[in-house]
């Protein structure tokens, strides 16, 4: 019988919100965070353990406990602990372009500073693959996507290929046909990990390259199984004469394994969405409908209007407020994981997730007043007291040459001119006569 070797993946795929709220997770991340690290540092065996592709779950765990903040840097470092590339694991369709950029931005950030980041695409539960994800990986240095859901095993025969995305980006992208949890059944009981095994090489076997066979150790909320190596040990033992072998290990060193086959891979392009194996849940893109207009009007203001705007000021030399911008997106792309921007949670969720957006655009809403009132005081108007401007902002790329409406207090004798004197046609669309008796206040000259 040909080798088969197994690249076993300890993991949790871990949801920050979805049957229950983000607060009831995050204390069963608590306990989960704590046995992990403890376990990695005791048993140096243990060698990585792969926290679901995000590292959102690092600052989840360490705004309640700081203290470890040293002991998760050290574990980063060695790549034992391996997080990122993105900050939660996203729905592909639904946030903006901008938003996916920006998901993986914040977590670079965030693997920055711990150390090291992992340099494989990981999306094992967004419901359909976009053509837009090459893309928007390869502009990370990233060329490989580890994917599950919207594969059609019936067209696509093998468990890697290469796929073509927009603008001819390319990256290797290895499908878990048999899930992400495939090897979560990998017990000491010889009746469970032959069913196991057997499942597996169904599903894996026949599209594998020279009998590499992934298997991912963890499932929803998994935590940490202790006794993995020992385990890796016994099944080395157990399975010899069937000539499989047993390796503990990460996606890197996978990855790195289908690189030498790379030549041999097929190419396919664009998006997949087929419920081949696993379903996409496109009804997704009509749950909470109310909750989606005001991510997209959110989205909107940060990247079309305020970062425009702030540009625009700190060329004049106005402050450019990063931090809190950062702040505004970390609070946005919160939203987009998988199932929370899929709207498939529970009504508190939902409204933990309408909080973000109406933080995010409380902090919008200020400094794009901020910057527009920064940059009027820098326009030299022509004195004259009985005019006032109106000042039109062009936030595109391209000169625009569209109609402008506006809402004016004016006097009878009204008119609109050009900073040059000449005169600007114009169309009123509604007036309503007002007394400004009606608008002002007027305090007594001896109060009581």
């Amino acid at each position: 019988m040909n080798k088969v070797t197994f690249h076993v993946v300890s993991h949790t795929h871990w949801d920050r919100e979805w049957q229950k709220n983000f607060h009831e997770y995050r204390t069963r991340l608590i306990k989960f965070m704590d046995e992990l690290i403890n376990t990695l540092e005791i048993n140096e065996e243990f060698s990585s353990f792969m926290l679901d592709g995000q590292t959102s779950l690092i600052e989840d765990y360490l705004q309640i406990k700081p203290s470890m903040y040293m002991r998760i840097k050290n574990l980063v470092e060695k790549e034992r602990l391996i997080i990122g590339p993105w900050y939660v694991q996203p729905d592909e369709f639904l946030p903006s372009g901008e938003s996916l950029i920006r998901n993986l931005m914040i977590s670079e950030m965030i693997s920055r500073e711990f150390g090291s980041r992992m340099n494989e695409g990981y999306l094992p539960d967004s419901f359909g693959q976009s053509r837009f994800i090459p893309q928007i990986l390869n502009q990370f240095n990233i060329d490989s996507v580890i994917a599950m859901r919207g594969f059609d095993k019936n067209s696509i025969k093998n468990n890697e290929f290469i796929w073509e995305g927009a603008a001819d980006s390319k990256v290797i992208c290895s499908v878990l046909w048999a899930g992400y949890n495939n090897g979560s059944m990998l017990v000491d009981d010889l009746d469970v990990t032959n069913e196991t095994l057997d499942y597996n090489l169904d599903h894996l076997l026949e599209g594998s390259y020279e009998g590499n066979v992934l298997l991912l150790s963890g499932s929803d909320q998994a935590t940490v199984k202790k006794e993995m190596p020992s385990l890796i040990d016994k099944l080395n033992k157990k399975y010899k004469d069937e000539n499989y072998d047993f390796k503990l290990t990460n996606l890197t060193s996978y990855i790195n394994k289908v690189k030498e086959n790379k030549d041999l891979l097929s190419e396919y392009e664009g998006d997949f969405r087929k419920p081949h194996l696993q379903r996409v849940h496109r009804s997704i893109a009509g749950t909470r409908t109310d909750f989606k207009q005001e991510n997209y009007k959110i989205q909107t203001r940060l990247s079309k209007v305020l970062e425009p705007l702030s540009t625009i000021g700190w060329t004049l030399g106005d402050r450019y407020e990063n931090e809190l911008i950062n702040h505004c997106w970390k609070k946005v792309v919160q939203n987009h994981a998988h199932d929370s921007i899929g709207n498939v949670c529970t009504d508190d969720t939902h409204k933990d997730m309408l909080n973000r957006i109406e933080e995010a655009n409380h902090n919008v809403v200020a400094l794009t007043k901020a910057r527009i009132n920064n940059i009027e005081e820098k326009i030299r108007f022509k004195n004259d007291d009985n005019a006032r401007p109106i000042i039109v902002f062009n936030l595109n790329s391209e000169k625009a040459t569209e109609l402008v409406e506006a809402e004016v207090d004016s006097y009878d004798d009204f008119k609109l001119v050009d900073n040059y004197g000449s005169e600007i046609e114009y169309d009123i669309l509604k007036e309503q006569k007002i007394n400004l008796k009606d608008y002002r206040l007027w305090l007594k000259e001896n109060p009581d």
